[in-house]
């Protein structure tokens, strides 16, 4: 735990919730529109980039909106193969960000400690599940992510997330995105080929509970607000991967004003 690449899909969701300009190609926008949205934007992502999150323990019982059987699944297949469930949590920094999302993340962690798993869901309120029940965002927001990491900081992430997190993550997270269909076990396999790689000689961080899991998030989350930090709010190459066309013009000035400083 936690899902944070399902959170860079929530970031999606909510370009296409908030800025109705997007689906409509930004071709009516004036200048003035565009900065206000520009300056939105900007603020929210630094709600969420950072660096270290705040965490609250949960129990699933209590959002009765987001289908415990697919977590009890997910639980099961990973239970096959040695996985632990260690804990249920939200992730404060998110909730407060986006408080017209409900979201849980479930951790486990393998028998042998080396890898870390999460089973996110996200189950959107209002306007934001308006746009996903008609078909503008994706209906299932739901991923399964498998993670290791080496003593000296990078990361190795296996996740069903194929096609709906378009943001760019940091180099030492090297991330492997399969599709959205793929069973938690495929996933495991996939993940635990990627270990082999690594070589024999290879020494990982050992996860034992959810602090281990959520010290190593923390770690990852830190990671990602200098990245972000780096490239901007959001760039040409992300934008136009989430909308699926090239940029309008007015598109374009919204970048432009996005990687400005300040």
């Amino acid at each position: 735990m936690v899902g944070w690449l399902l959170f860079a899909a929530i970031l999606m969701l909510l370009l296409f919730a908030l800025f109705p300009g997007l689906r409509r190609g930004f071709r009516e926008e004036r200048e003035e529109q565009i900065a206000r949205q520009a300056d939105s934007l900007k603020k929210q992502m630094d709600r969420v980039f950072v660096g270290a999150h705040e965490y609250r323990d949960v129990k699933l019982e209590e959002f009765a909106r987001l289908d415990r059987g697919w977590y009890e699944a997910v639980g099961r297949e990973l239970a096959t193969e040695g996985f632990t469930h260690v804990g249920d949590v939200v992730d404060l920094t998110v909730a407060r960000a986006f408080p017209n999302l409900e979201s849980v993340s479930r951790g486990f962690v393998a028998a042998d400690g080396r890898v870390r798993a999460s089973a996110t869901q996200v189950r959107p309120t209002g306007f934001a599940r308006l746009m996903q029940l008609v078909g503008v965002v994706p209906r299932r927001l739901r991923i399964v992510e498998l993670c290791s990491e080496l003593p000296d900081g990078p990361m190795l992430v296996t996740a069903n997330s194929e096609g709906i997190d378009h943001l760019s993550l940091p180099e030492q997270i090297a991330t492997e995105r399969l599709p959205q269909k793929t069973p938690p076990l495929e996933l495991l396999r996939r993940h635990l080929g990627r270990v082999a790689e690594l070589g024999d000689e290879a020494r990982l961080v050992l996860f034992r509970d959810c602090h281990d899991s959520l010290q190593s998030a923390q770690r990852a989350n830190v990671l990602l607000a200098i990245h972000r930090d780096g490239v901007g709010a959001l760039t040409r190459e992300e934008l136009e991967s989430t909308v699926g066309r090239r940029l309008t013009k007015a598109e374009e000035r919204l970048i432009e004003k996005l990687q400005k400083p300040g």
